[in-house]
């Protein structure tokens, strides 16, 4: 799986490339090129997909529901998405049953337990997430973690 993110501010207003590349076996190697590297970084990729069956990862903005308070997904072990609320502004943002959450306000969720990953989606109104999207047929992406 890959992800990345176009741009982020390396102080000074410099714009950085910066991606991760998740593998199957649960090894997460990262990388980031400045300045006018960012098409190194869309060669990788490219290079990538013509080998892996992976997919870029989704930047998210989970918002609570106000009526209930509650974010509108059940969430399973290693980031696993279980139900999602047709009705709920995570449903409308894109989550789907089946995505996998594997970073939550930039930390990453690979050696998470669930309860931390279950406060931390509780902490704050709105949550910056990083999703892989399921499958087409909507079963979930082979697991990234042991």
């Amino acid at each position: 799986f890959v992800t990345v993110r176009w741009p982020r501010d390396a102080g000074g207003g410099a714009a950085v490339a910066v991606g991760a590349i998740m593998s199957s076996a649960g090894g997460v190697v990262a990388a980031s090129a400045g300045g006018s590297c960012g098409g190194d970084m869309q060669e990788i990729v490219k290079r990538l997909s013509a080998v892996s069956s992976g997919c870029e990862a989704l930047e998210m903005q989970l918002r609570k529901t106000a009526s209930s308070g509650h974010l509108g997904f059940v969430l399973h072990g290693q980031g696993l998405v279980g139900e999602v609320d047709e009705y709920s502004y995570v449903y409308q943002a894109g989550l789907r049953k089946g995505s996998r959450l594997v970073e939550i306000g930039d930390m990453p969720v690979n050696d998470m337990e669930y309860e931390t990953l279950v406060q931390l989606l509780q902490i704050a109104g709105t949550v910056h997430v990083i999703v892989i999207p399921p499958l087409v047929n909507g079963q979930a992406r082979g697991y990234l973690f042991h």
